[in-house]
């Protein structure tokens, strides 16, 4: 089995297991319109089309991202290229609004999260995924033990800058929002996710759905379900309703 292929498998063990956390959720809102925003190879609007949604999804890079399966051919043609901070589609257009581990490579967070409330109909829901601080954590020690000797080896011979150089112990970040991975075990907050999400919707539920290794080194331990420990946080919300005007 090849690199890409373990990180493959791995990831789609994390996803798949992720899902499930809201998948009666999900199940209770079919039938209805989908869209995934960030939505990568396809992967899951793969696995809401399963649950009898029309689904339709948008990415700057399509298929680039995300979990390779042959599935997802069968939704290829309801992709769409375009960026999260400028949404292809009219105000209240549909009625579940789906994206996972894609606000925190937004360009602008805050306005894609927007955009996301835009275009969800009244009485619609989304289901917001995101990065923990638990998971920049456990980036950065995978790096150090997996990562670190290979990258001090290859600054020596190749590349001399001190951004490089911090990188290599203070790793390269995940998100868009910090310079280094370190700096989103703060970044990666529960707490400043909601923050940022409750700008837009109404939080109704938070889920910790599991804690799962870094997929891009050797897992350091199994993938576990704990009530206060997890790689991922879930923030299932509605459209903010207009204030009434006497």
């Amino acid at each position: 089995m090849t690199k890409a292929e373990r990180f493959n498998r791995r990831q789609k063990k994390g996803r798949d297991a992720e899902w499930g956390a809201f998948l009666p959720f999900l199940a209770e809102r079919v039938p209805g319109t989908f869209l995934d925003v960030g939505c990568g190879t396809g992967y899951a609007m793969v696995q809401g089309k399963k649950l009898g949604f029309e689904v339709f999804g948008v990415d700057p890079e399509l298929s680039k991202f995300g979990v390779h399966d042959a599935s997802v051919q069968a939704v290829a043609d309801r992709m769409v290229t375009a960026a999260a901070e400028d949404l292809p589609f009219e105000n209240d257009c549909f009625d579940l609004i789906y994206s996972s581990h894609a606000i925190e490579h937004f360009a602008d967070p805050r306005a894609g999260v927007a955009e996301m409330a835009r275009v969800l109909k009244p009485g619609g829901r989304a289901v917001l995924m995101v990065p923990t601080g638990t998971m920049a954590a456990i980036l950065v020690v995978s790096r150090w033990l997996f990562y670190t000797h290979r990258a001090v080896a290859k600054f020596v011979v190749r590349t001399r800058s001190l951004k490089g150089f911090l990188q290599i112990f203070l790793g390269e970040p995940h998100g868009t929002e910090a310079s280094f991975a370190i700096g989103e075990i703060r970044k990666f907050s529960i707490e400043r996710w909601r923050s940022l999400v409750a700008d837009s919707f109404e939080v109704e539920q938070v889920l910790l759905p599991c804690l799962y290794p870094w997929p891009d080194y050797p897992p350091l331990f199994p993938m576990m379900r704990l009530k206060r420990l997890s790689t991922s946080v879930v923030f299932i919300c509605s459209k903010k309703t207009e204030p009434q005007i006497d």
